[in-house]
């Protein structure tokens, strides 16, 4: 395959990875936003662990295993990646046994510090990106829709001149326990 071709299809797949940031952050937003503890709250949180999962293992993969040839890695963009983890092991597995399988484990009350996971994620990102523009700063513009989200997610986070009047009477706790509703 030739580089041009190679490149294409980098930016092509960059839109798959990018949506998992800026969904993520758009979803963790309206979550904070609804304040209320229903199916739609549930659906957002579930929906924001299952974005986390898709970037930890994006940014922490190994290789790409035979069983998985198609799976994206922050690897495929910058070879000399050093991986890193946005959830701890603790984290990961409660996210599998709440979102990545129907498990008899799932714990209901468990308390997540979605705030803190967000921010790992956003910071993790944005490292990425950094490396990405030294290396390749051409494969950079693919990833728009997910500089659009860092930027979104930082004004939450207490930068001054971004505040939208939701953000105005809303501090999104550090550690959020969601009470899933009653089936």
């Amino acid at each position: 395959m030739s580089s041009a071709a190679t490149a294409a299809k980098l930016d092509a797949n960059a839109v798959h990875v990018a949506y998992e940031l800026s969904a993520l952050v758009h979803q963790t937003l309206a979550f904070f936003r609804r304040q209320q503890e229903d199916e739609v709250s549930a659906a957002l949180f579930e929906a924001a662990l299952t974005h986390v999962r898709l970037l930890d293992e994006f940014f922490a993969g190994k290789n790409k295993r035979s069983s998985s040839p198609h799976r994206l890695l922050a690897r495929d963009w910058l070879p000399d990646w050093k991986r890193r983890r946005v959830v701890s092991r603790d984290e990961r597995r409660e996210i599998r046994a709440h979102v990545g399988h129907l498990s008899a484990s799932r714990d209901t009350a468990h308390e997540w510090p979605l705030h803190a996971i967000v921010d790992d994620c956003c910071r993790v990102f944005a490292l990425f990106l950094s490396e990405l523009e030294r290396s390749s700063p051409d494969r950079v513009p693919a990833f728009a829709a997910a500089q659009r989200a860092l930027g979104e997610w930082s004004a939450p986070s207490g930068v001054s001149h971004v505040r939208s009047t939701a953000w105005s009477t809303l501090t999104p706790p550090q550690t959020l326990k969601l009470k899933l509703p009653s089936r």
